[in-house]
């Protein structure tokens, strides 16, 4: 049996807020997938072992190919839902001491 998520601009967090307040727009895995390597936010697609994590948000990023997918240092799994991962903020400077 599989169990169908809410659209990404249904979900919620456990607060009652949406998943997608102050971040980019979700992109629906069936419609467009990341660029190779691109660092992301995903909603873990799991199944048998991994069903503890299915509908999790995770930070990784997305390999292409056979045995691809969105991934963090250990384990690869399917998605439901991503979003590009923002640019870090700039780090200031440390002035040199003295």
């Amino acid at each position: 049996m599989t169990e169908k998520l809410p659209s990404a601009d249904e979900a919620t967090r456990r607060d009652g807020s949406r998943l997608s307040e102050g971040l980019g727009a979700w992109v629906s895995t069936d419609e467009r997938l990341p660029e190779e390597g691109q660092s992301v936010a995903f909603v873990v697609r799991a199944c048998n072992r991994l069903d503890y994590l299915n509908g999790k948000v995770l930070g990784g990023y997305y390999r292409a190919g056979p045995f691809g997918g969105f991934g963090v240092p250990g384990m690869t799994v399917d998605a439901w839902y991503w979003m590009p991962l923002p640019d870090a903020p700039a780090v200031p400077a440390v002035a040199a001491s003295a």
